[in-house]
């Protein structure tokens, strides 16, 4: 169902933004002198411009600090950081862009002869258009970059988290999330098999923590059977223990306690689902962010007005029993409930990262239309920078130049063009992964990977789309007019 409101809303945001961004050119537009419009030429001197290294320097300044703050304290200081970027790449591009283009001339002209020369000349020369373009594609691809970043580290720190807290070999799930889960009676039943040592499911108890002044705060623990969650989940302890974890005991994870400035041995109130009260002792602090801020034992939630229900079961083999045979036994007892799903450790990784895959594959194809946007962008750009160089174009085909060379130097210079964005894309993009995956250590993600691979296919797509664009540009260079481009009236 489509809201009102939401089309609404994005009417007005289109229309403001079309505004602000039409702002800028009408401006600059109506400051150029009469005698410069009549000249057949257009000067870009962007690169030498002092109001533009001051927007530049001020937004630098800003990112870096920004950057620092929200690394180091309240995040949302990344907001106007990760703007500063932005900005500072879009004011510093046309004095980046330009020795950058010069310095591909050379390697162009040897690669392409004149052809190539002219196409970096071309793209040298004007470098406010060509940064501007660039720096369009860049975001586009910076953002790319960055959720590969982000998608890579998320999938390595899962591998990393599951590999150091779980030592079960197979695991028990629903075959379909909404499916809910399994009677708490089905690990018991897994713990008499001779071929499993040990199993243990994870349930879900919510409780309200009720406060001195009486009013109350939603929580949710983990529950599990402590004396055999001790032996496959290696939690990092900074005080207490599992062998604490008795009765109302309830270990805290430490930013969590460190917030309601709790310490073992501490109690507080918790309300259960049925309206009966019972004091929680703090049996330990742990430091891992992957099971929540509480785990306590099963029994504490026991005819609490909820049915102990578990979301999944972690088993480990019996010493010595091969794995397809435990994993045969494990699934003669789970056949009985059609929605369980017997998968061994690798498995139970790879499906949870199949999972991650398909979100950022779905975030991929949404970024991937700004990158169309933005080949677009070099589409207008080079049909403007066409129409501008009409004469000159007219000139070089009446000493002799072929339409094939005509052609061939609007497609290197939008070569050139991509090849500045992609390296400036793939520049952000790689310190917004950094950022982003830093400001999310405390959630977990503690490994900072890159996909190489995915990075080259990234930059070769873009360079790829950039020849395709320049296709109908290079066609209008090549069929114009020689008399009439040249033609002073």
């Amino acid at each position: 169902m489509i809201k009102p409101a939401s089309v609404v809303i994005t009417i007005l945001v289109g229309l403001i933004v079309t505004l602000i961004c039409a702002t800028f050119p009408a401006i600059r537009a109506g400051r150029v002198p009469p005698l410069a419009a009549m000249r057949d030429v257009s000067v870009d001197r962007s690169h030498s411009s002092g109001r533009r290294l001051i927007v530049g320097l001020v937004a630098g300044v800003i990112a870096i600090v920004g950057i620092v703050l929200g690394l180091t304290g309240d995040a949302v200081w990344l907001a106007p950081g990760i703007a500063g970027l932005f900005v500072s790449l879009i004011a510093f591009g046309p004095a980046v862009v330009g020795p950058l283009a010069s310095l591909l001339t050379k390697p162009l002209g040897f690669v392409r002869g004149v052809t190539g020369e002219v196409a970096g000349r071309n793209a040298a020369r004007s470098p406010e258009r060509t940064a501007l373009t660039a720096a369009a594609l860049a975001i586009g691809l910076a953002l790319l970059v960055a959720v590969s970043v982000l998608g890579s580290s998320i999938t390595d720190s899962f591998r990393k988290t599951i590999g150091e807290t779980f030592v079960g070999d197979f695991a028990v799930t629903p075959a379909d999330q909404g499916n809910g889960g399994f009677p708490a009676s089905l690990a018991d039943e897994l713990n008499t098999l001779p071929e499993v040592e040990n199993a243990v499911g994870f349930g879900l108890g919510p409780f309200q923590i009720v406060k001195a002044d009486g009013t109350t705060k939603d929580a949710g623990a983990f529950i599990v059977d402590p004396p055999r969650a001790a032996q496959l989940l290696e939690l990092h302890f900074t005080s207490g223990g599992w062998e604490d974890v008795q009765g109302n005991g309830i270990i805290v994870q430490e930013d969590t306690a460190d917030s309601q400035d709790l310490q073992v041995g501490d109690t507080f109130e918790a309300r259960f689902l049925d309206q009966s009260t019972d004091t929680l002792t703090v049996a330990g602090i742990y430091d891992d962010d992957f099971f929540g801020n509480y785990i306590a034992d099963r029994t504490v939630f026991e005819n609490r007005g909820l049915p102990l229900i578990d979301l999944q079961i972690v088993a480990q083999s019996a010493p010595g029993v091969p794995e397809s045979e435990v994993k045969s036994a494990i699934e003669s007892v789970t056949k009985a409930y059609p929605t369980a799903q017997v998968q061994t450790r690798s498995e139970y990784i790879d499906s949870n990262i199949e999972q991650i895959n398909g979100l950022l594959n779905f975030i991929y194809a949404l970024l991937g239309m700004s990158v169309f946007i933005a080949v677009l962008g070099i589409v207008l750009t080079l049909l403007l920078a066409v129409y501008e160089r009409r004469r000159e174009l007219g000139l070089m085909r009446a000493i002799g130049t072929t339409r094939p060379q005509i052609r061939g130097s609007i497609r290197w210079e939008a070569v050139v063009t991509a090849l500045l964005g992609a390296i400036m894309g793939t520049a952000l993009g790689l310190a917004l992964g950094w950022i982003v995956v830093r400001a999310l250590k405390d959630q977990g993600l503690n490994t900072f990977t890159v996909a190489p691979m995915t990075l080259v296919i990234f930059a070769v797509l873009s360079v790829v789309l950039a020849v395709i664009a320049a296709w109908i540009p290079a066609r209008r260079a090549a069929k114009a007019e020689i008399l009439q481009a040249i033609a002073t009236t």
